[in-house]
């Protein structure tokens, strides 16, 4: 039975490179923008809006993987994610996109928390959970390798036929779906009673979400989790309008993203190692440094040579995930561990949708270098008082 699960690690490994399209990343808003005619500020709306949905079925989804098992949800989540890049591929126009992009919401909800939760499960079963850390980053690190090197061809094959690298993506997501089936449900507890059905199921999930708000470390780790990835966020949508008003061309896309993914395979790989040699705090006001202050660089300085600012936030979009996770495994049980992963996910996405609507109203009536400015100077506020309350939560 161990060697089952040992299977699963080195599925996970081919999973996480299959789960998500590869190609479109570098030309994601160029693309949406040259099918549909959205502007970006409707572009931010509809993320939003498709957010909203996302946040909702976050924690029904999560219990769900609890209750059925992770590899169930993990092969509904993919199935709605595979029709979702079929249409995305076949749009031609704003409501075609919209649909779209509701399809990844749902099957996003129900692949997040579930993966990660049946990762760390397999890695309990064989006794080595205190390896999920390490793990987690060399499967995102090789994932980004794999990105990096196959990104380059995304401005190319865009400028031959714009929807070529979605038509490729298509096919990668596909294989994806059907490698799910070759997992084996890892072992967890779960607290269920046949006799008492639904209202049974309905108590289990409140009770997760009540043991995750009452314990303040969980609620620090995800105002941690919530302000990297909104920021993170906001600040990708506007690479390639960035890219486009200073003057790069569409070709040389990919060559930006190879490099951003480059160095997020290298921090992801290092993750382990670095927050081992830095202190919990150390890394966290590494982490967020590296966000705020390129942010700002690039809104006060709307030049060609500022898009190396980006750099930063790619080492951190490869630092904080094992990271951040391995904090929040640490301070959670097997019964609740998916819906918990999905209460983190669901605050974060709320907060992300009133987020994409301002910034939308804002990149709609100043320049983008104002907006960035913006963003900078408020994350910057929040960094700090989670700095300064970290201390209250960790080290009494």
């Amino acid at each position: 039975m161990p060697k089952l699960y040992e299977k699963n690690i080195r599925l996970y490994y081919l999973y996480a490179m299959l789960r998500e399209p590869i190609l479109w990343g570098p030309i994601l808003i160029t693309y949406i923008q040259s099918v549909s005619f959205m502007s970006l500020a409707e572009i931010y709306y509809m993320e939003a809006s498709c957010v909203i949905i996302a946040s909702f079925l976050q924690i029904p989804t999560g219990h769900f993987a609890d209750r059925f098992g992770r590899k169930n949800s993990m092969i509904v989540g993919l199935a709605f994610i595979m029709t979702e890049v079929v249409m995305f591929t076949l749009a031609s126009s704003k409501i075609e996109i919209w649909i779209s992009n509701t399809c990844w919401a749902i099957g996003y909800s129900f692949m997040s928390g579930a993966d990660s939760a049946l990762l760390y499960d397999s890695l309990r079963a064989i006794k080595r959970q205190n390896e999920y850390r390490k793990i987690e980053g060399k499967i995102m690190c090789l994932r980004y390798f794999v990105v990096a090197i196959a990104v380059i061809s995304s401005g190319y094959l865009a400028a031959i036929y714009i929807r070529l690298p979605c038509i490729i993506d298509t096919v990668i997501i596909m294989t994806g779906f059907l490698m799910v089936f070759a997992f084996k449900e890892a072992p967890h507890e779960y607290e269920s009673n046949d006799q008492a059905g639904m209202f049974v199921t309905k108590t289990n999930m409140l009770t997760a979400i009540k043991s995750c708000w009452t314990n303040k470390k969980i609620v620090w780790i995800i105002a941690l989790a919530t302000i990297v990835s909104v920021t993170s966020k906001l600040w990708f949508f506007t690479y390639n309008p960035y890219f486009k008003e200073v003057g790069i061309k569409l070709i040389y896309y990919g060559y930006i993203f190879m490099v951003l993914n480059v160095i997020a395979a290298i921090s992801s790989y290092y993750a382990h190692t670095i927050s081992s040699k830095l202190s919990s705090i150390a890394s966290i006001t590494l982490s967020l440094s590296c966000i705020v202050f390129p942010i700002l660089v690039m809104g006060i300085v709307v030049e060609p040579w500022a898009v190396i600012m980006v750099l930063p936030q790619n080492f951190v979009r490869g630092f904080t995930t094992p990271f951040i996770n391995s904090l929040l495994h640490e301070n959670i049980n097997s019964k609740q561990r998916a819906t918990m992963i999905s209460v983190k996910s669901s605050t974060y996405q709320f907060a992300e949708v009133i987020c994409m609507y301002m910034f939308g109203i804002l990149t709609s009536v100043i320049s983008l270098g104002y907006a960035l400015t913006c963003l900078g100077i408020v994350s910057g506020i929040i960094s700090i008082v989670l700095l300064v309350s970290y201390r209250k939560y960790f080290h009494r």
